[in-house]
């Protein structure tokens, strides 16, 4: 058994933190030994998941990490806390959260190493019960975290799960002899990321408010009527209905922020999340869990993004043109440029640096979340709502997993958003903005 698993350049992505889903079901009574006996299963299965994130011991260069021991046991990892007698909360407040939140998450989802690799809590409630899954994000990207949740809600249907492929070696973007050579990749190249001081801490950012929104099916397909190409447009390049959403959540956002007396010659960073996976030739296998997380960027004075003259399709393809900038050699550029650092510590993301006119987006939209078949753990029901269980800084937003149904629309997609509290107050009130989303909680 393989005691020790490398990490490689992009598993420091967000080394310090967890990926969490807060998954809700409609189900006062889970079969606990099941759960936990399919999570002993899954650790033993797949041995990595059961260890912890501590530095390197055969790489000297400062800041690399790797998954060594000590490996934990399932009780280790896997908790209940039942809240059924608890008179202030039950599923239908929780549903909601806000206030009852903190009842509901463990608060451990900022961990820098050491640290171990996985953590679940099954909250019990009136009516219902919660399960918080989380998987280290040094380890697992969004989409892998989604690969092991599948592989769980197959072993609690008592069937075996695909095999999932942790190893390092198996994506090209890890493979040292695909770095290109030259030219020699250079930060200027890449301003999507920069190299921080060696003493400049990750900081704590500032205090923010959660919102989750709800983009109908027919919203959304106005959205990206609006950013559609007419005969006389120059650039007829298409955008994706991922794109048209973003772009309107920066347009909105952007005018709260002025609203708000924010500086509107300020420049206002955007960012998205791309998946590597899917951007080389072949593809590497969407089993692959590793992080396979590139970001996008590009810059605009927040004014423009804000203005009433600026039309909603010059805003997506802003988005649309710095996707499809993340091809394979940029890719490969972008490890071999971290690949190179002394130190990976000082690696940075550009648009976390502002948090009062920058925006980013990650998308779980592929996850099968709502899909998953859980066999009867949860007496026979699927996921009832995903959320995002801790607020992590003003001005980002994930996509929430696809399926979910509000009343009879289930083409739509839920956002969870979080900015600081006067801006989310603003954009909540803005006409334009609740033309197409509604706030669901």
């Amino acid at each position: 058994m393989v005691e020790r698993y490398a990490l490689s350049t992009l598993d420091y992505y967000v080394p310090f933190a967890y990926v969490p889903q807060m998954l809700y079901f409609r189900c006062s009574e889970p079969d606990v030994e099941l759960l936990r006996s399919s999570i002993e299963k899954l650790l033993a299965r797949f041995h990595c998941l059961a260890g912890t994130l501590v530095p390197a011991h055969d790489d000297p260069r400062p800041g690399r990490l790797e998954i060594s021991a000590p490996f934990l046991s399932v009780d280790e990892i896997f908790t209940v806390k039942d809240l059924r007698e608890d008179p202030t909360i039950d599923y239908e407040q929780a549903h909601v959260a806000g206030e009852h939140i903190h009842l509901l998450t463990p608060g451990w989802f900022f961990a820098p190493a050491p640290a171990q690799v996985m953590r679940v809590q099954l909250t019990l409630l009136r009516g219902g019960c919660t399960l918080c899954w989380a998987v280290h994000h040094a380890f697992v990207d969004g989409a892998g975290s989604g690969s092991v949740l599948r592989a769980l809600a197959t072993l609690c249907r008592g069937e075996t799960p695909d095999e999932l492929l942790f190893d390092r070696g198996v994506a090209a973007f890890y493979r040292p002899n695909t770095f290109p050579t030259t030219p020699t990749p250079k930060w200027e190249d890449h301003p999507e990321y920069f190299e921080a001081p060696l003493d400049a801490p990750f900081g704590m950012p500032p205090p923010c408010v959660q919102r989750v929104l709800w983009f109908s099916g027919p919203a959304l397909v106005e959205l990206k009527t609006l950013c559609a190409p007419s005969s006389e447009d120059p650039d007829q390049r298409w955008v994706s209905t991922n794109d048209a959403m973003a772009a309107f959540l920066w347009n909105r956002i952007a005018a709260a922020r002025v609203k708000a007396g924010t500086d509107p010659s300020l420049p206002s960073m955007f960012g998205m999340s791309v998946d590597a996976r899917r951007r080389f030739t072949p593809p590497v296998s969407s089993n692959f869990t590793g992080n396979s997380t590139v970001n996008t960027i590009t810059t605009s004075a927040l004014s423009e993004i804000a203005s009433p003259e600026t039309p909603l399709r010059t805003i997506a393809l802003k988005v649309r043109q710095t996707v499809a900038a993340m091809t394979e050699s940029h890719i490969l550029s972008v490890v071999a440029l971290l690949e190179g650092m002394s130190d990976i510590r000082r690696w940075r993301q550009s648009q976390q640096n502002t948090h009062t006119s920058d925006f980013d987006v990650s998308s779980w939209a592929g996850q099968p979340t709502y899909s998953l078949d859980w066999g009867r753990a949860f007496g026979g029901e699927k996921v009832d709502r995903a959320r995002l269980p801790w607020n992590v800084k003003p001005g980002i937003a994930w996509i929430m997993p696809a399926g979910v149904r509000i009343g009879e629309d289930s083409a739509g997609l839920e956002v969870v958003l979080m900015l600081s509290e006067e801006h989310m107050e603003i954009l909540v009130k803005d006409e334009e903005f609740t033309r197409y989303a509604a706030v669901v909680c």
